[in-house]
């Protein structure tokens, strides 16, 4: 289920992130600040989930394996 949500928050950013470049494209200057803002809360709040429950998932099943745990950190 966590790959399944973090998938359709990646599919939300890049929607939000298709939005700005349409708001910009069509001179809906005005439009930008509010979709940016949200493009930063959903992103921040995605990097948040995939520290605390995805990496620290993928680091404890590879915690025996020095040089992957290294480039994960």
């Amino acid at each position: 289920d966590l790959v399944k949500h973090l998938s359709a928050d990646h599919a939300t950013l890049q929607a939000t992130l298709a939005r700005l470049e349409d708001h910009a494209r069509h001179r809906q200057f005005a439009k930008i600040p509010a979709a940016l803002e949200r493009f930063r809360i959903d992103l921040l709040r995605h990097i948040e989930d995939e520290d605390v429950h995805f990496y620290a998932y993928v680091e404890r099943a590879l915690r025996d394996d020095p040089l992957v745990s290294e480039r994960l950190e």
